[in-house]
């Protein structure tokens, strides 16, 4: 169900049911679209580390389930969910700045680039383009930026692309 759909679309609906406003509503909506994504990521880690080496090893010498799962499983799964929530900070703020627009987001009078630029579209042809243009390119620095610093934790992070250099 959560992949058959546009998230954008999902999101509206989720948005509209839960009437209001605000960035606890966006968190909300957000959440139920993201936990499949990452709860197929943290499954398919935690199956591929449970049979590393070094947990056969921690269960030969008596280690509880708990010790290996807490010490050696988790460990070793956290931080591929820590860079594909950077990797989905883009998204996230181009979700976001895209509701906004559109008027489902936040609320008008909140300082939100797509709210910004929801209002500037009015005045676009009559010679005020800034108030458009700006927060679009600071959305997509944004979203470029956040992308650079989830490629760049992948290049650290990943132990096969350490052993390249």
């Amino acid at each position: 169900l959560f992949y058959c759909l546009p998230n954008l679309l999902v999101m509206m609906v989720i948005l509209i049911a839960l009437g209001k406003r605000g960035f606890w509503t966006m968190v909300i909506a957000y959440a139920i679209l993201a936990w499949p994504g990452y709860a197929r990521v943290v499954r398919g880690e935690i199956l591929r580390v449970k049979n590393e080496l070094y947990v056969e090893a921690a269960k030969s010498i008596g280690l509880s389930d708990i010790q290996v799962i807490l010490g050696h499983i988790l460990p070793n799964c956290i931080y591929t969910v820590g860079l594909m929530a950077a990797m989905r900070m883009g998204t996230i703020v181009l979700s976001t700045s895209s509701l906004a627009f559109l008027g489902v987001g936040f609320s008008p009078g909140t300082a939100e680039w797509g709210i910004i630029m929801s209002e500037g579209r009015n005045w676009l042809l009559q010679g005020s383009w800034w108030i458009t243009v700006y927060p679009g390119i600071f959305i997509a620095f944004y979203v470029l930026g956040w992308t650079l610093v989830g490629d760049a934790l992948r290049d650290i992070l990943d132990p096969k692309e350490r052993r390249k250099a």
